[in-house]
């Protein structure tokens, strides 16, 4: 007879714009009670998820099905690293960037059906310093426009659009010092540099296509400054998966990179903002977590 799989359902039931209420009785009707003992618990305050997650760990669960955004995933998955219990995403946030890259679908009955076939992989997460990732990190504009949005009362892809706008609007190049792994350190001046485990920062607007979470690698995205004619052919890169062509991006692949910046304040991580020093050293560790995919990523 088969072990029953335990898992713990983790719900952020702010994450997003969709209400959440109806996802306990979904799971009722697909998961079978003789093949899975289910728990479900709603996060109630922020770092709540987290400690869910760990506690998940000590008693030795299965699965933890994370419901919510890239912010609730990155909460709940920092726990499950180097452990024996796996991720599930149920993708119900804003951007919902990892779930995107990996190809789980934000229908809950499609997400569900990738669970369901308990396809058990591992892939890769970074660190900032001592902050963890699994999706994107950045400096410069995009940390700017994660921090706008997550003043924003309304979310959403328009809501993320405007902010990108207007933040950009003020943006001014800063100057870098970088030392990727085994090179020498170079001077930059950059709109932004972006960190990706994953190709994407959320609403499928691709920062870095070639990424890969099974590589051992990181995609450091350099954006240079450029004309303002040439910021709508940018934003249609974005979107078809085409920035790494454009004459003012440098893509660099490496396992560690030090980023060196003129002075401390905003970054971000995963899309949600934090505040950092001027110093930041960032490693992809590779197969670190297990995690339920489609059969392809």
């Amino acid at each position: 007879m088969n072990e029953k799989k335990s898992v713990l359902v983790i719900i952020n039931p702010i994450a997003g714009t969709s209400p959440k209420n109806q996802i306990p009785s979904v799971l009722a009707k697909r998961l079978n009670p003789a093949q899975y003992t289910v728990d479900i618990q709603f996060s109630e305050y922020k770092g709540h998820a987290g400690v869910l997650a760990k506690q998940a760990v000590d008693n030795r669960y299965h699965y933890v099905l994370a419901v919510g955004g890239d912010g609730t995933v990155n909460e709940i998955a920092r726990n499950l690293v180097h452990t024996d219990t796996a991720l599930a995403i149920i993708p119900s946030g804003s951007g919902n960037g990892l779930a995107r890259h990996l190809g789980i679908s934000l229908q809950i009955s499609k997400a569900v059906d990738v669970f369901l076939a308990e396809n058990v992989t591992p892939v890769d997460y970074c660190k900032a310093n001592d902050t963890f990732f699994f999706c994107t990190f950045g400096v410069g504009l995009d940390a700017k426009v994660s921090q706008a949005f997550s003043q924003r009362k309304t979310r959403g892809l328009h809501s993320y659009l405007t902010g990108a706008i207007t933040e950009f609007a003020k943006l001014k190049p800063e100057s870098y010092k970088i030392t990727p792994e085994n090179e020498k350190m170079f001077l930059q001046k950059a709109l932004f540099i972006t960190c990706a485990n994953a190709s994407q920062w959320g609403y499928n607007v691709y920062v870095a296509p070639t990424a890969s979470v099974q590589d051992g690698l990181l995609d450091m995205v350099i954006l240079l400054p450029f004309p303002i004619y040439d910021a709508a052919p940018l934003g249609v890169q974005l979107l078809t998966k085409n920035l790494d062509k454009s004459n003012y991006v440098k893509v660099i692949k490496t396992r560690h990179v030090t980023i060196e910046r003129e002075k401390e304040g905003v970054a971000h991580v995963d899309g949600e903002p934090i505040f950092m020093g001027k110093k930041i050293e960032i490693n992809n560790i590779r197969g670190g977590l297990k995690a339920l995919v489609p059969r392809k990523i």
